[in-house]
Parts: structure tokens; sequence; C-alpha cells
């Protein structure tokens, strides 16, 4: 069927390109094995590029009817060519298709299903990896580090755009709001989504969809200052309505604001509560990242099996909850099949640490915990936000779970955990880290940072990174955030003080006295110790 037709897609992928001839091939190649291409039109609006863009469009124009190859007389800015893709696209959702981005094979059909079961959601937006080499696909690229972005909090947004490379979102938007705004090179698509911002839901698929090439060529890299002017100007614009979008805020922390776990038709319908079996709790801050893992040790298969099955049944529909089974015995008995591939206890802690979770929920393949234990640790938590660990009072020589949180533990540096084979090995030895206290309530034990800045630390650092992000940073700011570099590089976090580190460089922030030092260490660093 031709375009001429008419033919009614479901996705439009919105294809900007100039002088990324070198990239179309492989762009094209990886659209075109998506999952579900046979519902996808690719709309490529060239702006006069010199390259051999027209040349590689037009051979697979031969084979496949769903391209649409538009070229402009002059040059367009990225922002101007997506608006002219938008108007040609007959797709019920748009999504970015930068050319030199790749895509996980079925990309768009999880982010599309996720729209089509949640109506009430405007746009989705999912994990990229990061690499430095062009031309690599999902399936085979060198790991450079990997955007794992917020959750939608539409104040955050004020201050940074984290909606990524490749969002997909409703057509229908644009007859509401307008398109993206093409006097802005850098920033358009970031002023379009805070237009939106506290009118409409986005949603986070915390997976990992998308392959982002990182390179200072690029539109957002290639001239800083242009982005920093930009960023400035969106946030001029916006900032008055900062109240309405805390307002909103507090909102969003009742999304359900994963996917991860739900097959798209076992979704809930618009307006389930994010925590579907324990929907009595009010929205908090701990309704993220959890990775819950049960200890497969001296029970037989059928315990752990069915342990997995226990702990599905009534986290499966929080979406935010991961789920893994760990080695602690040196020649476990059974076999059982789970992905991904078992990990031993201490391996286990080493990988929630570091920034795979939130907070960590061991348990034995003996232990029924129950969602009334869940709503009991939850007002704990609130309680006692600045907690290292939650166990259960009684036997101490018989532990049967224990909830660490993964943020308090990374302030303390690096992990360096020794052979563990038991909950209560693995809870003297967290007793190990800072000034800790202890107290009981409601029949569990919590253990406290007892420096009590653990909190505190982690929240400026938030703050002083949305700031960064948003490239509206004070020179004091800026000193402050040298220091979270230095303790970001003492906890061997290098790929994010170095993606930081580039950010302020390409700020013009007068970083000069540290910016080499800083990047030595780094590079020695990563060097030695791959990304994982």
């Amino acid at each position: 069927m031709s375009h001429t037709e008419k033919k009614k897609y479901r996705i439009s992928a919105l294809v900007p390109t100039y002088n990324a001839g070198r990239f179309m091939r492989g762009l094209l190649e990886d659209l075109e094995a998506q999952t579900i291409a046979d519902e996808l039109e690719i709309v490529i609006v060239d702006t006069a590029s010199p390259g051999h863009e027209g040349e590689v469009v037009r051979e697979f124009q031969e084979q496949y009817d769903n391209i649409v190859y538009i070229r402009t007389e002059h040059k367009e800015n990225s922002h101007e060519a997506t608006l002219r893709a938008m108007k040609a696209a007959t797709g019920t959702y748009f999504t970015l298709a930068c050319t030199d981005d790749r895509h996980k094979r079925d990309a768009f059909e999880r982010m599309a299903a996720v729209l089509d079961a949640r109506p009430d959601v405007a746009l989705v937006y999912a994990n990229v990896y990061i690499t430095t080499v062009e031309n690599e696909t999902f399936d085979s690229f060198t790991k450079a580090g990997r955007y794992r972005w917020f959750d939608f909090d539409p104040w955050k947004l004020l201050y940074c755009c984290f909606m990524g490379p490749q969002p997909m979102w409703r057509r229908s938007l644009h007859h509401r709001y307008g398109y993206f705004d093409g006097s802005l090179e850098s920033a358009g698509d970031w002023e379009f989504w805070l237009r939106m911002a506290g009118h409409e839901t986005f949603l986070h698929i915390d997976e990992y969809l998308g392959l982002y090439l990182y390179s200072p060529t690029s539109s957002e890299h290639k001239n800083p200052e242009l982005s920093r002017r930009e960023a400035e100007q969106v946030h001029r614009k916006y900032i008055h309505r900062e109240t309405a979008l805390r307002t909103a805020h507090r909102q969003a922390l009742a999304l359900m604001a994963r996917s991860g776990l739900i097959p798209a038709e076992k979704l809930p319908p618009p307006g389930t509560p994010v925590m579907v079996n324990l929907n009595q709790f009010e929205p908090t801050p701990f309704h993220r990242n959890w990775l819950v893992q049960i200890i497969r040790g001296d029970e037989s298969s059928g315990d752990v099996e069915a342990a997995v099955q226990h702990v599905r049944e009534w986290l499966e529909p929080t979406a935010d909850v991961a789920l893994q089974l760990v080695d602690a015995v040196t020649n476990p008995p059974g076999e059982i099949h789970v992905s991904p591939p078992m990990l031993t206890l201490a391996r286990a802690v080493e990988r929630g640490v570091q920034w795979e979770a939130d907070f960590m929920l061991f348990m034995t393949a003996a232990c029924r915990f129950t969602a009334q234990d869940m709503k009991q640790l939850y007002h704990i938590m609130q309680q006692s936000p600045e907690f290292i660990a939650i166990y259960p009072v009684g036997n101490h020589d018989s532990l049967r779970w224990l909830c660490l949180s993964a943020h308090t533990l990374r302030q303390h540096g690096p992990m360096e955990a020794p052979p563990i084979v038991s909950l209560v090995e693995l809870l003297e030895w967290v007793q190990q880290y800072g000034e800790l206290s202890a107290s009981e309530n409601d029949g569990m034990r919590i253990i406290h940072d007892g420096s009590n800045k653990t909190l505190r630390q982690y929240m400026e650092d938030d703050v002083l990174l949305l700031k960064l992000l948003s490239g509206v940073m004070t020179p004091d700011e800026a000193e402050a955030m040298i220091g979270v570099l230095e303790r970001w590089i003492e906890q061997r976090r290098y790929v994010e003080a170095e993606v930081a580190l580039q950010r302020m460089i390409d700020l013009n922030l007068s970083i000069e006295d540290h910016a080499n030092r800083l990047l030595v260490l780094i590079r020695k660093q990563t060097v030695a110790v791959p990304v994982n």
C-alpha cells in the first residue's frame, strides 16, 4: 500500500535528519526490525542535508511501504523538522527516533501497550543505555553508562527534562497543546512537556528499551551555551507555575510508576491505586524501586518455588518491585530456572547498592511475608527515613527477613562484602557501617544511621543535580557540586561522576581548577574497573 492511500498507522516514528547519512541505514534497519513494524510509520524530514540520507531512504522505500521521506530546500533545526514530520504523520502515537539512537526490538510494542491500557496516560518514557560508539545495536553495544530517569514528577520537570530521547505520546495532545516550539533549537521538546505538565499524566517505564549515543557533536552538546540559554528561557517561562506543579507532584506519587513486572494485558484500569493490594497506604516517597530477593538455602526447590509464587501474588500489581532468587549456600539443591540468573548473597547486596534499587527486602524461602507485613514496614519507614536496616524482633539466630536501605548504604562508600551465607551474617556486616543506633517499633527493630546525615545529604545532592541538569547553577552551587562528584568517585560511581562533570564543562562553569584532576581520577578508575 502506498502512502497516498493514507493507511492509518498505530505509531509514527519522527526522524529529523541533517548530515547524518552514516546513521540512516542503521536507523532504518533498527526501526523495521521492531516487533510491531507492520503498525509503524517512519516519517523522515531531511532538511537540505549535504549527506546521502536520501539515497539510503529511497533504497529502503523499494522494500518497505511505511516510509515517508520529505526534503526541504533549506536547513531547519531539529524541532522545526520534527514539527513537519508531525503534520505529515498519521499514527495514533508519536515517538522521536534520532538517527544515531537505537531501540530494543520490542520497545515500541511495550510503550504502545501501556498507552493502550492506560488512556489516562499522555506520554510514556523508558530508560536507555549509553554508548559512545556509532552504529551499534541494542543487542550488541559497548556500554558506557545508562540513564535511569526519574519517575514522573511535574515539579522536577520544571528543573530538568528527563523524558529521555525516545518518549512516546498521543498524537491527540497536539490538538490541545499545539506543537513543539520551532524557535528553540535545543529545548523545544522540554518546553512542550512543561506545557502539559500538571494537566496530563506521564508514566516512567522502568525498563531499558533504548540505546543512546553520547556524542559531543550532537545537537544538545555541540553548542552548550545555546543549550544553557534555552534552558534558562524555558525555566523562566514556567517558574510561575511552581506552586501548581508542586501540587501535581504530590498527586503523582499515587501513580503506578513502572510497568516492568506486569504484562500489558494485565495492567489495571485507569484510576487503580499504585499499590493494588495495599491501597490503604498513603502515598509516600518509598513507593519506588524495590528489589525483593528470596534466599535459596537448604530448602527444597519446591519450597523456593512456593515462596516465589507467594511473593508474586501480592507484589506483582505494584510494578515497582523486581524479584530475584539468591544463592546463600555453596551447593544449593535442585534447579530453578529464573531470570536474571541467581546471585550470591554478597553480590546481591552489592548489585542493589550500586543503583539497582532504593530498598532491598531479603527473605528466606520459608518466610511468608504478607501484605500486612509490608504495610507495617512502610509505616515504620515513614517514621524512620534515615534507617539502614529493619528486621523482626525475636530469635536473632533464625532471622527470616531483613530490609535494607540501599540509598543509605550508598552514602557509606564502596561495598566490600565478605562471603555471606545467612541473613544473620548480612545484618552483622551491615551494622559495621556508620554511627548506628537502634530502636523498636511494633515488633520490628530499626537500625538507624546515627550520624543522621544520610537522608539530608541524599536530598541536597538531588537538588544540586536537578540544577545542573537544568543548566541553572550559581558559582557556589558549582563548588558544592564538585564536592558531590568527589564523594561519588570515592563511592565508585564513576560513570555518573563523569557525565555530571562533562555537563559542568559544557555549561562553562568555572571549574578549571578541578576538572582535570577529577577527570584523571575517573579515567584512571574506569580503565581498571569495567562498567557493569
